[in-house]
């Protein structure tokens, strides 16, 4: 999901952003779009060299970018933004039913579990 709407969002050259590092947001701006490898022309690993608003500058991949919150901003430039906690929990995977076999997670998450524990169980674990 994550990589899927970092790809929609089509990043370019100018575009700002704010990327999550440990538990705050750091903010930039896009200056170029490269080829990490020339093995690899359209892959979007690393593909975006940015300069972050402290000045330094760094590579990152489309879906480490995130749109910058307005309401959020730090209060002296090159700071940083504490992430929220609803922040984080709308960052993290949504599963959907279709993903599941039957369309029951839960059923298939206790099978996992029960197998995870059989395994557990062995003398070689």
């Amino acid at each position: 999901q994550t990589f899927d709407t970092s790809v929609r969002r089509n990043w370019g050259p100018g575009d700002r952003f704010r990327c999550m590092i440990e538990d705050v947001w750091w903010l930039g701006q896009i200056e170029s779009h490269n080829q990490l490898s020339p093995d690899f022309p359209d892959s979007l690993f690393m593909c975006f060299r940015v300069r972050w608003d402290n000045g330094e500058y760094e590579f990152m991949s489309p879906w480490d970018l995130e749109p910058v919150d307005e309401n959020r901003l730090p209060v002296e430039v090159g700071g940083a933004v504490p992430v929220l906690d609803e922040e984080l929990k709308a960052t993290l995977y949504q599963p959907k039913t279709e993903e599941w076999p039957r369309g029951d997670r839960d059923a298939s998450c206790r099978r996992i579990i029960a197998g995870l524990e059989q395994v557990m169980g062995l003398a070689i674990a």
